[in-house]
């Protein structure tokens, strides 16, 4: 797989702008057919891009502004591919159907949303199940499609006044999560735990982190791996087959300073192959990284070229076809293939 991947090249019909301002999410469309790449923008666009599109003379470019904040995070639908999740700092997470071209409220909490509340991330549980994390607050609310979005289905207090920043459900198990915060907390945590007490009791502790944490998230496959982001510059490798006590990473450096204009990273497990994750990349030449996951974190690979020229914060990859993409922090997209 390695070796295909390396072959990927990127020309000036493979860079586009999708969103007029700086890119917070991305996801590529899981159709072998067409490639569709989908990025989520600072002041609430979302935009399409069918890459292989250069004749029309939006090139593909399809912009629609379903939100009013940035879209911090975004997913296709696992049980059908016409849907795309978005979740925005507004508070609100939206269904965006690919064949009407229209959004629908997925969660969108009338009393949540008056009090300020917030929402930086969504991770799909099965077919008519999202968990949402609720701003401030601490909380992560589970959403059932069938039950309406004005309001979650349950609550789930995982952290003490402090935002889950990003969460992740495991692929297998899909009662469990994975928590991470901007002060430096990251746990993992079962549904069925929901106990008595005010906070939620985690299942384990991803320890060691001393930053804030911009990513978490489990191998796409067996879930037997987490990977973290911080800005304590490390990226950290866990072995989650066990998920007991307190668990240290295998520690990798790895600058994370992206400051205040661009986006912090986010990682991307490659979604049907448990040992490669790609990241963004400070260093000059600007590039995209790919590493392999055994026991630690092995960089495999550089995705560099003469069109690549800015800092990458976002990256996704196609799910079957040998395709990259990276996002920056002016609306661009890249893509290698």
């Amino acid at each position: 797989y390695l070796e295909r991947m390396k072959k990927l090249n990127i020309t000036p019909e493979q860079v586009a702008k999708v969103v007029p301002d700086r890119i917070f999410s991305m996801a590529v469309h899981p159709s072998p057919h067409k490639l569709l790449v989908c990025a989520g923008g600072k002041w609430g666009a979302v935009g399409l891009w069918d890459v292989k599109d250069t004749e029309s003379k939006e090139h593909g470019v399809y912009l629609f502004t379903p939100h009013s904040r940035p879209v911090n995070c975004m997913s296709w639908d696992r049980y059908n591919s016409n849907n795309l999740i978005t979740t925005s700092y507004d508070g609100t997470s939206r269904i965006f159907d690919l064949e009407k071209m229209e959004h629908r409220l997925l969660y969108g909490d009338e009393e949540f949303l008056e009090r300020g509340g917030y929402s930086a991330a969504h991770t799909q549980i099965d077919a008519n199940t999202y968990l949402v994390s609720k701003g401030k607050s601490g909380t992560v609310g589970l959403v059932d499609i069938r039950a309406g979005h004005e309001a979650a289905v349950e609550d789930f207090h995982v952290f003490d006044r402090v935002s889950a920043k990003c969460i992740d459900c495991h692929p297998v198990k899909n009662s469990v999560f994975v928590a991470g915060n901007n002060r430096s907390g990251c746990f993992i945590f079962d549904i069925r735990n929901k106990g008595s007490k005010s906070l939620m009791t985690p299942l384990c502790e991803l320890a060691g982190h001393t930053k804030s944490i911009s990513s978490a998230l489990f191998n796409r496959v067996s879930g037997n791996k987490v990977v973290t982001i911080a800005y304590d510059d490390k990226l950290r490798l866990f072995d989650t087959s066990n998920l007991k006590g307190e668990i240290r990473g295998k520690e990798t450096r790895h600058n994370n300073q992206t400051g205040r204009w661009l986006t912090p990273f986010k990682g991307h497990w490659h979604p049907s192959r448990d040992d490669v994750l790609y990241t963004g990349c400070m260093d000059r030449p600007r590039k995209l990284e790919v590493w392999t996951a055994g026991s630690s974190l092995q960089k495999a690979h550089c995705f560099q070229g003469e069109e690549f020229s800015s800092i990458c914060s976002i990256v996704a990859v196609h799910p079957t076809n040998d395709v990259l993409v990276g996002g920056n922090s002016s609306g661009r997209v890249f893509t290698f293939m």
